[in-house]
């Protein structure tokens, strides 16, 4: 079995750098290396949840781009992605297989 390697050298955060991270129904986290944010999914009835986390991180990006405050950016990830959640495949069709 092969053994990973782990590094011990300090990570630096550079300035402006903010690691998101979603969790499906559970809260997403956030971190600007201060201070931790948390969000609350918005609650649906998912249909499908592929792109879900691609539709989150982008309406952060995007909400953050705008306005600059974390929460409220975290806040319009949940929103989109709850509502990606509601289209089969997340591109308007789904597969069985």
């Amino acid at each position: 079995m092969k053994r990973r390697r782990t590094i011990s050298a300090p990570i630096e955060k550079k300035e402006g750098q903010i690691l998101v991270a979603t969790r499906g129904g559970d809260r997403s986290i956030a971190y600007d290396g201060t201070k931790f944010y948390f969000q609350m999914p918005d609650s649906v009835d998912a249909v499908d949840t592929m792109g879900a986390g691609d539709s989150y991180i982008t309406a952060f990006l995007l909400s953050f781009l705008k306005n600059g405050n974390i929460q409220d950016a975290m806040a319009e990830g949940s929103r989109v992605a709850a509502q990606s959640c509601l289209v089969e495949g997340s591109f308007g069709y789904g597969v069985r297989y």
